[in-house]
């Protein structure tokens, strides 16, 4: 299902009631992404901020993923996140299904959210006008054990998986796969995918910030870099420098790095498969220096073998398409051919091995194709008719 989503920001005191319609999925998401995180993070803190989900028509498991997101980044800023949902409404089973309501509370009401204590206050925040929605929600819920950081990052790979299969474009199955990198690796400021063309060159063919691409293009330009390094399939399963002001090996790549206050990078090589026709390539992480992990490494890894997955799934779909295409081409230069046979054999009384041999002689005297020289016969043999009258 595709949609829009369309957000209402309304401030009450030091809260902010962020209203959501139409569709919560990963497209309308990441294009409203932006908005998102520049009204919130307009707020004071410490703060309060109330997402009404009421009146929307879908969400999906991506969609709620940009919501906990989102409410991470808030958290970590002093500000407190709560939803209001219709009670057992698909929204309200979305959030639940990824534990999201462990993270983002869920009331019933706007004035039920609002009303509950201001953070580091006690206090309850300025409230709406009264709701005129019935509270239907049991009085009692037992509170739900939060996901260990294991369980989301596999319940966000899992996820991944799901959505990259979705896909036929390697732009949009990448797309899902550096999302999910911003999420899974804690310090990622920015996070893209590079790939190698029959030709050699690379291209950036997904990206979650506009950095990413130029520091990307810097290592195209230049052949030095961790990137490229580690998308040669001769070179590293990954690259890593955990600091960049003490790495010497791509001087270029690193002043430019540093410019944009970003201090390590881990680009891990996405697996080739020459044969299914998976093209080189390699999944990179930039960050600030000193950040990143072990662990980091390896969820890059998982992260990487999803996009080879992924870009061997669309590499089968493409083939499969391309033999279509090949067979429904055979199959209209067969037909082309034949009504040229045929006008051949009504006008001239050939047989159908004469006329295909007429066709074929004269295909070979004036260099064109049988197909070419039966298209043109077939089109126009009433002007050909004339000029022979003539």
């Amino acid at each position: 299902m595709t949609g829009t989503l369309d957000l209402t920001a309304e401030p009450v005191g030091s809260a902010l009631v962020l209203s959501l319609s139409g569709v919560l999925d990963h497209a309308t998401a990441a294009a409203s992404r932006a908005d998102f995180r520049d009204e919130a993070l307009a707020m004071p803190a410490p703060g309060l901020l109330v997402f009404d989900l009421r009146d929307l028509d879908l969400a999906t498991a991506a969609g709620a993923r940009a919501l906990d997101d989102l409410a991470s980044l808030l958290r970590s800023r002093g500000i407190a996140c709560r939803s209001v949902v219709e009670p057992d409404s698909p929204p309200a089973k979305t959030l639940r299904s990824v534990g999201l309501d462990a993270y983002l509370p869920m009331f019933d009401t706007v004035e039920d959210a609002l009303a509950a204590a201001a953070p580091g206050t006690g206090q309850a925040l300025p409230s709406l006008r009264p709701s005129t929605r019935p509270s239907t929600r049991p009085p009692t819920r037992p509170p739900l054990r939060p996901p260990s950081q294991a369980e989301r990052i596999a319940s966000r790979l899992a996820e991944m998986t799901r959505e990259v299969l979705d896909e036929r474009t390697v732009a949009a199955a990448m797309g899902h796969v550096v999302d999910a990198a911003l999420a899974v690796v804690p310090h990622a400021k920015a996070v893209s995918v590079t790939l190698q063309r029959p030709d050699g060159t690379f291209y950036t063919p997904a990206t979650t910030a506009e950095i990413a691409v130029e520091l990307d293009k810097a290592q195209y330009g230049s052949g030095h870099g961790p990137c490229v390094d580690a998308a040669d399939p001769r070179g590293p399963a990954y690259t890593v420098s955990v600091d960049l002001t003490r790495d010497e090996r791509w001087p270029r790549f690193t002043s430019r790095a540093l410019a944009y206050g970003l201090g390590a990078v881990l680009s891990t090589a996405l697996l080739p498969h020459g044969a299914a026709g998976v093209a080189a390539g390699a999944l990179n992480i930039y960050t600030e220096r000193n950040l990143l992990t072990e662990a980091d490494r390896v969820r890059a890894l998982l992260l990487a073998t999803h996009a080879s997955l992924a870009l061997a799934h669309i590499a089968q779909l493409e083939a499969r398409e391309s033999e279509r295409t090949q067979f429904r081409q055979a199959l209209e230069s067969r037909d082309v051919i034949g009504q040229a046979k045929g006008i051949l054999m009504h006008r001239q009384g050939y047989t159908a091995e004469h006329a295909f041999e007429v066709l074929r002689k004269a295909s070979q005297d004036l260099n064109i194709k049988v197909v070419d020289l039966a298209r043109t016969l077939t089109t126009r043999h009433h002007e050909i008719d004339r000029e022979i009258d003539g």
